[in-house]
């Protein structure tokens, strides 16, 4: 399972995967299905491509 099949909706996440995830964002799973409150800015998409 990669981040880009999950994008396409070509898999479906495990709660495990959700952990794992969750782990090198360092955040709670739960903090993954925040939505902006109204007004709020929307988070921005991560830069394409691996850290240098």
């Amino acid at each position: 399972m990669s981040i880009s099949q999950l994008e396409r909706k070509q898999v479906n996440l495990g709660v495990d995967s959700l952990g794992k995830i969750a782990t090198v964002l360092e955040c709670k799973i739960f903090e993954l299905f925040i939505e902006p409150k109204v007004g709020e800015e929307a988070p921005s998409n991560l830069p394409r491509g691996r850290k240098p």
